[in-house]
């Protein structure tokens, strides 16, 4: 079950992977050649986990994985797939956006992550139980000797006090690495009794655990970016879009004022023909008048 379970977890971090992967594609309306060649090496190190924990875990937890991958939720990661590798990456015709490929991705991501809590209560079921069947078997042990060696009691005394305070102190770690603690020390890794072999089997469990919230805080850490990238092209989107209409309305203002001094040039004018018009009109009736008197003057 612990390898199924560790199969699973590398599974999901693998899907938080493609995910990023995803986001930073689809945002991009392309895939550049390293973004689809780790998209690629992702799905097919999902496929390979996938078959480990087909392999390995109980037929219960199984039947729930091949209950989940029938879902509607998993058939559309593998509909956005098939438009990256169809198009090579170029996501040519393509109108899929980076939040239905993040949305999409991160309702898969949370089918596993229900699968994996399942997982890990059973095997921290297994784990007390394994922890309280030793500490029964090392008492029963401690009476037998007891019983049969009484001059064997100081030696079987220290003898189980040396193996149950080891026992105690790893079961003591369980609770924190089960918290997601992974920085908590497991000691006794040297010992080569069941101490030794529960303690590595610890420390194995603890450094896959810090391998995972390392993935996830990579993956966190891509997706601050990719939204950090879309903060920056709206507003410089916005700031564009400021631009142009400061610039159109200066235009309609440098309009306006040409209108107004054609206006102004157009009243000028007419009132200098007016006033050219009213001394020529004067003129011409000085003329007739002396032509006239001119006239007058000869018939007398």
């Amino acid at each position: 079950l612990l390898v199924a379970y560790i199969g699973l977890i590398e599974q999901k971090e693998r899907a938080d992977l493609e995910r990023a992967m995803g986001a930073t594609g689809f945002a991009a309306g392309q895939f550049s050649p390293a973004i689809y060649e780790r998209f690629i090496k992702l799905i097919a190190q999902q496929e390979a986990f996938n078959t480990s924990f087909i392999t390995f875990a109980p037929e219960q937890f199984s039947d729930h994985y091949r209950g989940i991958t029938g879902r509607p939720e998993w058939a559309a990661i593998d509909t956005y797939r098939a438009q990256v590798t169809g198009t090579s990456g170029s996501l040519t015709g393509i109108t899929t956006t980076a939040p239905e490929w993040f949305m999409a991705i991160t309702k898969k991501i949370d089918l596993l992550k229900s699968l994996e809590d399942d997982v890990a209560k059973s095997l921290r079921t297994k784990a007390s139980l394994a922890a309280e069947n030793a500490r029964t078997w090392l008492y029963a042990q401690l009476l037998i000797a007891t019983l049969l060696i009484s001059a064997s009691i100081t030696l079987g005394y220290l003898i189980a006090k040396s193996i149950r305070r080891p026992l105690e102190d790893l079961h003591k770690k369980l609770d924190p690495l089960f918290a997601e603690q992974f920085d908590t020390e497991i000691p006794y890794l040297d010992f080569g009794s069941i101490v030794g072999r529960f303690a590595n089997a610890l420390e194995s469990f603890r450094a896959q655990g810090a391998e995972r919230r390392r993935l996830e805080l990579e993956a966190e850490a891509q997706r601050a970016q990719i939204e950090q990238s879309e903060k920056v092209y709206k507003q410089a989107e916005i700031d564009r879009l400021r631009a142009r209409e400061s610039r159109e309305a200066a235009e309609r203002q440098h309009q306006a004022h040409l209108v107004e001094g054609l206006t102004a040039s157009n009243t000028l004018f007419e009132k200098n023909i007016g006033r050219v018009l009213n001394e020529l009109n004067k003129y011409a009736d000085t003329l007739l008048r002396a032509a006239d008197d001119n006239t007058r003057c000869s018939h007398s």
